[in-house]
């Protein structure tokens, strides 16, 4: 008996990542991404696998069935978060695949599922929204603070790129540390580093 996939047209075509591709292409979704809310999110197995060992191992575990779909559930995981990500997997490009306000959210999946190559576009995206001497409008503007939040998160997520911006920054401003209630998450070493550079500076003024 023929399968009736209108319905699973109309499902397919409320996802905002599949804008502008063609409709071959959204009528080859063949999984359900399936949040603790409730929504369910339709993808492609080939990307969402080559962008991640996890769940090419979830995948490999494919039940049998009728449906035209394989569902891999996303647990603890908003739908903002899942869209920002899937925004991220499905670009075109990787500039500006991801926003300033969506990139923790973002990053917090990329961890979850391992997806190296997406944590180099976001350190490469950051990073370039700040300039050499690391200031940036988009990041901290001049709010020591936000600069060293932005510098532990890049820390945590081995975002290099950026935690370089970020200390530049910092050590351009001449900033106390100290003032900052995050920066006792600066990893130790890097806490060394940026005083030795601070020092180092001092010196070459005198």
């Amino acid at each position: 008996m023929p399968v009736n996939k209108k319905p699973r047209m109309e499902a397919v075509n409320d996802a905002p990542y599949f804008r502008n591709r063609s409709e071959s292409f959204v009528d080859s979704a063949d999984v359900i991404l399936e949040l603790d809310s409730g929504e369910r999110l339709p993808a492609h197995s080939f990307p969402l696998s080559f962008h991640s060992g996890v769940l090419s191992d979830m995948l490999s575990l494919k039940t049998s069935g009728d449906s035209p779909f394989q569902v891999l559930p996303l647990p603890e995981c908003t739908l903002d978060a899942a869209l920002r990500l899937l925004d991220c997997i499905y670009a075109n490009s990787r500039d500006n695949t991801v926003s300033v306000e969506g990139a923790e959210a973002v990053l917090e999946l990329v961890n979850k599922f391992g997806m190296t190559g997406i944590l180099k576009d976001i350190d490469s995206i950051l990073a370039d929204k700040a300039a050499a001497d690391g200031s940036s409008s988009a990041l901290w503007g001049g709010d020591v603070n936000e600069a060293v939040h932005w510098l532990i998160m890049a820390c945590c997520n081995n975002m290099m790129r950026l935690a370089a911006r970020a200390e530049r920054f910092l050590l351009q401003a001449d900033a106390r540390l100290s003032d900052s209630p995050e920066a006792v998450h600066i990893p130790p070493s890097l806490l060394l580093h940026m005083l030795d550079s601070h020092h180092g500076d001092a010196g070459d003024c005198k």
